[in-house]
């Protein structure tokens, strides 16, 4: 028996990797097998510079078969494989010559371990070298956290969990790690075990890139969702709903409705919040848009956070000019914190988020409160927005952004639910406790929040344009750390699965409580009609008396 089987895949496009297979058979290990899959039509198979490669040596399971789908080819590699484990060699990946035995020592160490995965080093067109670092799995439940193009799996939880799912064609590795988390543990091994030489870069997705400043994974980073295929995102969105079914996570019920006292009015409808670090150059242009707005009835709080870029004199000047403008001095630079400081001294009914570098439309304010006001179950009003430069100049690559993709069970992968967001402001504050400081202070804060909202109230789709997301290299976005922004969004969802067990589990009580009275009520008039034929029984006739 063979102590463990790499998985080599060759599509369309693909030439052999002298390299990668060297590698995956220089291995410390002995007992490995090298199962090399090819799908490449005849004439690619005949170009080949080096066609007696495959048959070089006798580990070498050569296999020319057409798949419809990868799921299908790692479903026919753990069937033929003569071995406990299967190392995923996607094409430009070369393995360490003791990766096989480090995938090994950790599967034995880690008898939980279903996957195992490791840094890397990336190499791109150019030639140039970076270390690619993972960070160890937190039961993360979006398609966002990294593990890296080369994986060990252990078959028999691959068998166990019912291999890949042949129905997916785009996000087969997705579904089966949410499927593999349900029951086991996916374990990073803090070492670099292989090198990855990537794809050139699309120049047009260079210059996009670029004007994004963003420097998230992915090809146009934090933005990349929206480039994605559509049936890819379909696809997405069902292996995270049946991973919710699975868990008993999934919200079925109807929401409640936002009742105020009959006599409650408020000396405001909106209060537009802007936190403000260090903004000097655009909190000017921010709050003009709101003193633009068709709706009228506002005030503005700007809570700035420790400025010392002339951000408060500006806001200051405009103090002076509009009394509806305060301003809030806080030395405090956490976001969450500042949001809340706002929503305490505010006096609307409504808050309507602003960041310091972006702007409202004219129509904004309209159109939201109006919303708000005819639909009471409604605790959120989300927008749609566009994408501009530092110059306030749109973006029209990106087109509109309308995050149609979000409904209550996929926002629990998505990033979001979009922007503008304009909230109940009491309800928030009195049944949420606002934004929670103390652990998504600096990132995740609005994300946290929607996540407890959408679990008793809606949030609802506003379907125009009333916002515009300014992009510049000191984005916050940008300049925070990775690992942070990825942890607490991670945490966040983590902590929605547990609430919204707890709400299914008694939600389910309730449910059986209310057939149980249902059931007995139903069997009343049953019993009592048979009570009525035993009495009867039991009561001796009259005998009639004689005249």
């Amino acid at each position: 028996m063979q102590k463990a089987s790499i998985v080599m895949p060759l599509a369309v496009g693909q030439a052999a990797h002298e390299k990668a297979i060297q590698h995956a058979l220089a291995q410390s290990v002995d007992e490995i097998e090298l199962i090399i899959l090819d799908s490449r039509p005849e004439a690619e198979k005949e170009k080949e510079k080096k066609p007696g490669l495959f048959k070089s040596n006798p580990r070498i399971y050569y296999f020319e078969k057409e798949f419809p789908n990868q799921a299908a080819l790692m479903n026919f590699a753990i069937e033929v494989a003569k071995s406990p484990y299967i190392i995923m060699n996607p094409y430009g990946v070369v393995l360490n010559v003791d990766a096989v035995e480090q995938y090994q020592q950790a599967l034995k160490a880690n008898p939980q371990a279903a996957m195992i995965y490791s840094h890397y080093m990336e190499i791109n067109e150019s030639g140039v070298e970076s270390k690619k670092e993972m960070y160890p799995d937190e039961h993360e439940i979006s398609e966002n956290w990294e593990y890296g193009p080369a994986r060990a799996y252990r078959i028999e939880y691959l068998d166990k969990v019912g291999r890949y799912d042949e129905s997916f064609n785009h996000v087969e590795e997705y579904d089966l790690r949410l499927r593999l988390s349900d029951s086991y543990a996916l374990v990073m091994v803090n070492e670099l075990l292989y090198t990855n030489y990537t794809k050139p870069v699309v120049s047009k997705d260079k210059e996009l890139s670029a004007k994004l400043h963003s420097g998230d994974s992915g090809k146009l980073g934090s933005f990349t969702y929206l480039f994605e295929d559509k049936d890819k995102s379909l696809e997405l969105e069902r292996a995270c709903k049946n991973m919710l079914r699975r868990r008993d996570a999934f919200l079925y019920r109807e929401n409640e409705t936002i009742k105020y006292p009959a006599n409650k009015k408020w000396p405001v409808m909106a209060s537009v919040i802007i936190p403000c670090y260090n903004r000097a150059k655009f909190v000017g242009k921010a709050i003009d848009s709101v003193l633009r707005q068709t709706f009228q009835n506002f005030e503005i709080v700007v809570v700035d956070n420790g400025s010392t870029d002339g951000s408060i004199e500006v806001v200051e000047k405009y103090c002076q000019k509009d009394n509806r403008i305060h301003l809030i001095k806080n030395t405090i630079n956490i976001i969450a914190l500042s949001l809340n400081k706002g929503l305490k001294a505010a006096k609307g009914k409504y808050y309507a988020q602003l960041d310091s570098d972006d702007e409202y439309a004219p129509d904004c304010l309209e159109n939201m409160v109006g919303f708000l006001e005819t639909h009471p179950k409604s605790c959120v009003a989300v927008s749609y927005y566009q994408l501009m430069d530092e110059n306030s100049v749109l973006i029209p690559e990106l087109g509109t952004i309308d995050h149609l993709e979000y409904d209550r069970n996929n926002i629990m992968r998505v990033g979001g639910a979009g922007a503008l967001r304009v909230y109940h402001r009491e309800i928030i504050l009195k049944e949420f406790g606002g934004f929670d400081v103390k652990d998504f202070g600096q990132f995740g804060e609005d994300y946290d929040l929607n996540l407890r909202i959408s679990e008793k109230y809606d949030i609802g789709r506003v379907h125009h344009v009333c916002y515009y997301y300014r992009r510049h290299p000191n984005n916050t976005d940008v300049i925070r750390d990775p690992y942070m922004k990825l942890h607490n969004k991670a945490l966040a969802r983590i902590r929605a699965i547990a609430r919204r067990q707890k709400l299914n589990q008694q939600l389910n009580k309730e449910k059986a409580l209310l057939i149980k009275k249902m059931a007995v009520k139903s069997s009343k008039p049953v019993k009592a009609k048979k009570a009525v034929k035993v009495a009867a029984k039991k009561v001796k006739p009259v005998k009639k008396t004689k005249k």
